[in-house]
C-alpha cells in the first residue's frame, strides 16, 4: 500500500488530466500541441484518432501515433504498462479525439455482436463503450504523464432532436461522459470569436450559460475567469501549479 502526500510538486509529476472539447476549428489540437512549449509538459504524444495532423505538421517537433483501431491504442497502452524505452521520454500525451474514438470502439463492439454488421449500434452497446472508454481514461490518467484528451462538442436537446437546447457538451454517449467528469481534473469548451484585432480563441473554464465546463483546485479554479482569451495550456499548468503552491504554504504557515 503506498501512502503519499498529495501536493503540487507530485501534480508535476503526475500530470494534469484535462479534456478539452469545442467544434472543428476551435483550436483543440493546436492548444494540447502547446504542451510540447514547456519543459515540465514536454515532449508530448498525439494519439491521432482523428486523421488529419495539418494543425500540428507546421510544428515539427511533435511525435504522432495513428490510431484506427482499439487494438492499435492497446499496443500503445502496454507500451506504457511495460515501460517500454519508445515511450519513456513523453511526460504529455494527447487523445485527439475521444469523440472518433467512441465511434470506433461502438463499430468494433457492434462487428462483433452484430454478426459482423457495424451499422447495427444498438443502444445496449452504448454502456459497453462507456465501461471500455472509462478504462482507456483511468489507464493515461493514472500514469505519471499529463493526458490531454480533445472531443467534439454537441447540443443537449429537451425532448428529442427538435427538442429546445439544453445544455452544450463533449460529442460523447451520456454514460461515457459521466467517466469524463469522474475522471479528468479539467473539462474546458473552446470555441473562437470574432474580436477587434481578428479571430480569438475563448475557453469556457465552468458552468456558463449552456456550457458544461468544471476547474477542479483549492485555489486554481478561483484564479480562472469563467470565459478566458488566448490562454494555452503551458500558462495554465504554469498557474495551476503557481496557485497550489501557495495555498500549501498558506496551509502549512496556519
Amino acid at each position: 500500500m503506498l501512502i503519499y502526500t498529495a501536493t503540487p510538486e507530485r501534480i508535476v509529476q503526475y500530470g494534469m488530466n484535462v479534456l478539452v472539447y469545442g467544434n472543428q476549428g476551435s483550436g483543440k489540437t493546436y492548444f494540447a500541441a502547446q504542451a510540447q512549449d514547456h519543459p515540465e509538459m514536454r515532449d508530448v504524444l498525439v494519439l491521432n484518432v482523428e486523421g488529419g495532423m495539418m494543425t500540428l505538421a507546421g510544428r515539427g517537433d511533435i511525435s504522432v501515433v495513428d490510431i484506427r483501431s482499439m487494438e492499435q491504442l492497446e499496443d500503445v497502452q502496454r507500451a506504457f504498462q511495460s515501460k517500454s524505452d519508445e515511450v519513456q521520454r513523453f511526460r504529455t500525451v494527447v487523445l485527439d479525439s475521444i469523440t472518433e474514438l467512441q465511434r470506433i470502439n461502438l463499430e468494433t463492439i457492434a462487428s462483433s455482436r452484430a454478426r459482423g454488421n457495424p451499422d447495427e449500434i444498438q443502444k445496449q452497446y452504448y454502456n459497453t463503450s462507456a465501461l471500455q472508454i472509462g478504462r482507456i481514461l483511468r489507464f493515461f490518467r493514472d500514469l505519471p504523464v499529463n493526458f490531454i484528451v480533445t472531443a467534439l462538442t454537441r447540443e443537449e436537446r429537451e425532448g428529442g432532436e427538435d427538442g429546445k437546447v439544453i445544455g452544450i457538451v463533449p460529442a460523447l454517449t451520456f454514460a461515457a461522459r459521466q467517466y469524463l467528469t469522474q475522471y479528468m481534473d479539467a473539462v474546458w469548451y473552446l470555441y473562437t470569436k470574432e474580436g477587434e484585432d481578428g479571430l480569438e480563441y475563448k475557453m469556457v473554464t465552468r458552468e456558463h450559460n449552456l456550457v458544461k465546463a468544471k476547474t477542479r483546485g483549492l485555489v486554481f479554479g478561483q484564479r480562472l475567469d469563467t470565459v478566458m482569451s488566448n490562454i494555452g495550456i503551458q500558462k495554465l499548468f504554469d498557474l495551476y501549479i503557481e496557485s497550489e503552491t501557495a495555498e500549501a504554504e498558506r496551509r502549512k504557515a496556519v
